[in-house]
């Protein structure tokens, strides 16, 4: 058979993969004192990234926060990596800094630690021994288009001894 050729790409639905993130998310549990973290949207444009959060605390009398992340994708040795820039609040429950004013009077430490947390290095390549074929798929780019993710990639493939 010819073989495949080089490039390809993939269309996800973002709304999918921030459900994806939101059970891995909630499974992981309280990021402590009843808070947790709820991935609300993600969008990448160009070489930069924005990550929509709400943060909720189920405690006591319970409040939840908004919060956008902005920051600069790079492919670089094999990994994606993602770096906050900065980190705003949106929104906010009604009375949520009468119901915790800690968390309001920490607003900008909070505001530090949703920046560096959300700073990761990913792994975007992976390869594998498919019947005497060793496969390398590279995801090299990612990109939001209306509600979906577009990954862009290239692959390649050498044929092993058996």
């Amino acid at each position: 058979a010819p073989e495949p050729g080089a490039g390809w790409s993939a269309r996800l639905s973002t709304a999918s993969l921030i459900d994806a993130a939101r059970r891995a998310s909630f499974e992981a549990g309280s990021v402590g004192f009843g808070v947790w973290v709820d991935p609300r949207d993600l969008r990448f444009d160009g070489d930069t990234f924005t990550l929509d959060l709400r943060i909720w605390r189920v405690a006591g009398f319970g409040w939840w926060r908004d919060y956008r992340v902005e920051g600069r994708t790079a492919w670089m040795d094999q990994q994606l990596t993602l770096t906050a820039d900065q980190a705003f609040e949106r929104a906010q429950s009604s009375g949520a800094g009468l119901v915790d004013p800690l968390a309001a009077l920490l607003e900008s430490r909070i505001l530090k630690l949703l920046a560096t947390s959300v700073s990761a290095a990913l792994p975007s390549s992976r390869t594998e021994d498919i019947g005497g074929v060793r496969a390398t798929w590279t995801l090299d780019r990612l990109q939001t288009e209306g509600p979906d993710l577009l990954a862009f990639g290239s692959a390649r493939f050498d044929t092993i001894a058996p």
